[in-house]
């Protein structure tokens, strides 16, 4: 897995582009001069991490033969006050939509954060995760 970074504008304008030439624009908060115009890194670490989520959620709910025509993820994460303002906590609320048995989905959902997810699995074992979900 490679992705490259390469600065388009002064100070902190990056396109970011991974091995199959999908790009997306990465920029810094505007508090320390970041122009607005692309995701901040701590929200493509929750991006990363709802897209991740929703992936094995998909695929652990195909497996127990449920219908989901649908699903978004809302991911919001707090931080800390420590001088990285790192996360402490992340919560997932999935909005399911289809023929999903509501047991299923909850077990799907704590299998998909607390098992299957790399995105999750991967970050500080400190961080609170939390999950919701409602099926419309």
């Amino acid at each position: 897995m490679e992705i490259k970074l390469t600065r388009l504008e002064e100070p902190f304008l990056f396109n970011v582009e991974n091995s199959n030439g999908a790009v997306l624009l990465s920029n810094a908060n505007q508090d320390i001069g970041g122009s607005g115009k692309g995701f901040r890194p701590m929200e493509l670490v929750l991006a990363g991490a709802g897209g991740c989520a929703a992936i094995d959620l998909l695929l652990i709910l195909k497996k127990q033969r449920q219908n989901a025509s649908d699903v978004q993820v809302l991911v919001t994460g707090k931080r800390d006050d420590s001088p990285a303002k790192a996360f402490n906590a992340i919560s997932f609320h999935f909005s399911i939509q289809g023929e999903v048995d509501e047991n299923k989905l909850g077990r799907a959902i704590s299998l998909a954060l607390e098992k299957y997810c790399s995105v999750v699995q991967s970050l500080d074992k400190n961080i609170i995760i939390e999950s919701t979900y409602k099926i419309n």
